[in-house]
C-alpha cells in the first residue's frame, strides 16, 4: 500500500467516525485499519491533530474529542452553548451529577447490569437517587464543618439548594428546565445526542433510558482510568448502594409473581 492509500484509506475512515461517532470493527471501512498498522497510526495522528482521539473498546471504533484543543464542539459544550440563557452553572452541575447517578448505576455487577439492560432506569428512579445523594452529601458537609465539599471540589450547597428548590413535575409532561425531571431529562438527551443511551416514552407514566452498548465500551475505556470518576463513583455508592439493593430485591420480587402468575 502506497503512502497515498494509506492517507486516503485512513481520512476515509476519520471522516465516518467524525459522522457516526463509532464504527463496528468489521465494518469494511475498518479493514485496512485492522490490517495494516501503518493506517491505524495515520489515524491516530490525524486525529491528535484534530484535538480528538480514536480508540477500540468493545466490538467498535470510537471517536472522542477531548477536552481541550478540539476543532470539535462536544455534544456536551454544544449544550451549553445552546442553552447558555435558560441554564446557570449550577444547573449544569445538577446535569453532571445526573449523568454520574446514571453511569454509576449502569457501571455495576452483572447480574445488575442485565436488570438495567431489562427494565431500563425512569427518570423517576433517576429524581429520588439524586435526591437521597444531595441529601447525604449535604449532612456530612455540615457535619464536617464543609470540609467534605473542600476536599472532593463539591458545590454541595449550591446544587442541594438548587435541586431543593426547583418546581415539581409531573411524569410524561412537557419538560421545564425549572424542574427536576427537566434537568434529568436534559442530562439524558445530551447522552441521547451522544448514541450513547435510547430514551423510551412508550411507559404511560415515566420516560425510560436505557444505555447502548457504545456508552458500556466508554465507561470502560475511559472512565475506569479516570481518577476523578473512581473517587466520585465511591462516593455516590457509599450515598446509593443500599438504596439500589433494595430497588434489586424489588425487582426480583415482582418478577418472580410474574412468573408465578401473579401470586406472590
Amino acid at each position: 500500500m502506497t503512502e497515498k492509500e494509506i492517507q486516503e484509506k485512513a481520512f476515509s475512515l476519520y471522516t465516518k467516525l467524525l459522522e457516526k461517532g463509532h464504527l463496528n470493527r468489521n465494518h469494511e471501512m475498518a479493514v485496512p485499519y485492522n490490517q495494516e498498522e501503518r493506517v491505524r497510526l495515520c489515524i491516530f495522528r490525524l486525529a491528535a491533530a484534530q484535538g480528538t482521539e480514536v480508540f477500540e473498546s468493545g466490538e467498535n471504533l470510537h471517536l472522542i474529542t477531548l477536552p481541550e484543543g478540539s476543532i470539535f464542539a462536544t455534544s456536551y459544550s454544544q449544550a451549553v452553548s445552546q442553552s447558555r440563557q435558560a441554564l446557570d452553572v449550577v444547573d449544569w452541575y445538577i446535569i453532571s451529577f445526573i449523568q454520574l447517578v446514571f453511569c454509576w448505576e449502569i457501571d455495576n455487577d452483572y447480574s445488575h447490569k442485565m436488570n438495567i439492560e431489562r427494565e431500563g432506569v425512569t427518570y423517576p428512579q433517576l429524581e429520588e437517587m439524586v435526591s437521597k445523594l444531595f441529601s447525604d452529601w449535604k449532612a456530612i458537609n455540615e457535619d464536617t464543618e464543609e470540609q467534605f465539599s473542600d476536599q472532593f471540589k463539591l458545590a454541595v450547597d449550591k446544587v442541594y439548594h438548587k435541586w431543593d428548590t426547583l418546581q415539581y413535575q409531573k411524569p410524561r409532561t412537557r419538560y421545564s428546565l425549572n424542574s427536576r425531571l427537566g434537568l434529568i431529562h436534559k442530562a439524558m438527551s445530551i447522552f441521547k445526542e451522544g448514541k450513547l443511551v435510547h430514551i423510551s416514552d412508550a411507559h404511560k407514566t415515566a420516560s425510560i433510558v436505557y444505555p447502548n452498548d457504545i456508552l458500556y465500551e466508554r465507561l470502560e475505556y475511559i472512565f475506569s482510568n479516570l481518577d476523578r470518576y473512581q473517587i466520585l463513583k465511591s462516593l455516590v455508592n457509599d450515598s446509593l448502594e443500599m438504596y439500589r439493593n433494595k430497588v434489586d430485591v424489588q425487582l426480583r420480587n415482582l418478577i418472580r409473581e410474574q412468573e408465578n402468575g401473579g401470586t406472590a
